[in-house]
């Protein structure tokens, strides 16, 4: 798996978006000071990130914001 990670280049699903495919290829660069994020101030790069343009992140914090998916504690 390690030569995988370090020889071939990530396959997507064909209904993937853009900005998903894009967030995933800047975490998972083989060269870890080339990752998004990879920097002083890493959190909130990631956070400036298109994927997660409609994340109210200060909601977020605050626990404001209703999941999209709860799961049933039944279950």
């Amino acid at each position: 798996m390690f030569k995988n990670i370090l020889n071939h280049e990530a396959d997507y699903p064909t209904n993937m978006s853009e900005e998903a495919r894009d967030l995933i290829d800047q975490l998972i660069q083989k060269d870890p000071r080339d990752r998004l994020g990879a920097c002083e101030a890493d959190a909130e790069i990631v956070m400036k990130h298109k994927w997660f343009e409609c994340i109210d992140w200060e909601a977020l914090y605050q626990k404001k914001l209703t999941p999209p998916y709860k799961p049933d504690p039944a279950e």
